[in-house]
């Protein structure tokens, strides 16, 4: 994603909202655009060079991500697009100033600001302030090419935890791929996730929440009883059970708005540098103080996860991922039938197709006698006795 500036040559124009008419109007080009634009570019690639060559898509981790060879024009607006993770408040002094040295204003549409050709910087209020002096640029630090996920994993949830003290959250540490903060809220256990992924030039990272609650688990545990024995006793030697419901910043609103998206189910950051995987918390960081810290402090028992996991959004999610563990199908199957019983089918029939999946490093599938049976003879013990007590006791605890 790319932070957008626009250039041009207007003396005329003094606020924000004629910035935005007079490139709305489409004025004429000339000559003496380009050479502005020109004047402007040799100025300021002498503090932040073009690292991508000139080549569009080359500029892995720069500033200028599509480069410069094809920016230049006679066209009355200059559009330059500028890596998000490099716009900071000094790199806008040194625009500015490049800028007016070449006589030139520079409209920053995200953050509706008018950087004048008389180094004066004026918001959409009409407030004014003086461009201040900049100061060297920040150095850029890649990602080392031997970096492991393990680390890069500790170096985010370090991150977060130092922007987010209180929480109680604790980290740990599982496998080369995951690192996982975990605290509890009432009755529920709380767990994010980094993930992460290492390549030669970049990493992906992406953030997974997923919720643990003893009293749903045990349910279906005492139902189901030894078919699940050997299953849950890989588990426990793993040292990392499965969830009772996972779930993507995406699914706590719907519609769940930009940021949530942006982080969401399968919204991998591709990151080549520290100040990419900053910016990449930064972006939970908010969404967090937005939405995401009150809406987990709100997740502290049986009826609130079936609150959340019994939305439509999720049902047309289970259509759609058809890759949940089998633990999480049975917790989510058994809040249907406590919360939910007048559509229990309709959540049954959701997750049928999830059953299948066994699992990555699982091997021979442990469930016994398959996946397939059991799924069913749980679909069969909603309709039980023995189940409508359990319903009732989670009902109870939950007040309802």
């Amino acid at each position: 994603m790319s932070f957008i500036l626009q250039l041009f040559h207007a003396p005329q124009v003094r606020t924000v909202a004629k910035a935005v008419a007079f490139i709305d109007a489409g004025p004429p080009p000339s000559a003496q655009n380009r050479a502005r634009f020109e004047a402007f570019r040799d100025d300021i690639l002498r503090t932040y060079p073009d690292e991508a060559g000139g080549n569009p898509g080359d500029g892995i981790g720069a500033v200028w991500p599509e480069g410069w060879a094809h920016a230049l024009t006679e066209e009355a607006v200059l559009v330059i697009a500028v890596a998000t993770d490099r716009v900071n408040a000094n790199f806008m002094r040194h625009v500015g100033h490049a800028a007016a040295r070449a006589g030139l204003h520079v409209l920053d549409p995200q953050g509706g600001r008018l950087y004048r050709a008389d180094a004066t910087c004026i918001d959409l209020d009409g407030k004014e302030a003086p461009v201040g002096a900049p100061q060297p640029p920040e150095p850029v630090r890649p990602l080392p090419k031997n970096i492991t996920a393990q680390a890069l994993g500790q170096y985010l949830s370090a991150a977060f935890l130092a922007r987010r003290p209180g929480l109680g959250l604790v980290a740990s540490q599982w496998n080369n791929s995951f690192t996982d903060m975990d605290r509890t809220v009432g009755a529920v256990g709380q767990r994010i996730t980094f993930y992460v992924s290492t390549r030669t030039e970049e990493a992906l990272i992406g953030v997974t929440i997923e919720l643990f609650c003893p009293a749903v688990t045990g349910v279906w545990q005492r139902l189901l009883g030894e078919c699940m024995a050997a299953y849950l006793d890989r588990h426990v030697r793993r040292g990392r059970p499965a969830a009772d419901l996972s779930l993507r910043t995406d699914d706590f609103v719907d519609p769940p708005g930009d940021l949530a998206t942006e982080l969401g189910a399968r919204k991998y950051a591709h990151v080549h540098t520290f100040a990419e995987a900053d910016a990449f918390v930064t972006r939970f960081d908010r969404w967090f103080a937005e939405q995401g810290a009150a809406a987990l402090e709100r997740l502290s028992s049986p009826a609130a996860l079936a609150a959340i996991a019994l939305t439509e959004h999720q049902r047309k999610w289970l259509y759609l991922r058809n890759e949940l563990h089998i633990d999480e199908i049975f917790s989510r199957m058994v809040l249907a039938g406590a919360f939910d019983a007048a559509r229990k089918g309709e959540w049954v029939a959701a997750l049928r197709d999830h059953q299948k999946r066994t699992g990555p490093g699982f091997g021979k599938d442990p469930i016994e006698p398959d996946r397939k049976t059991v799924f069913e003879d749980m679909v069969t013990l909603l309709d039980s006795d023995a189940f409508a007590a359990e319903a009732a006791r989670l009902r109870v605890a939950a007040g309802g």
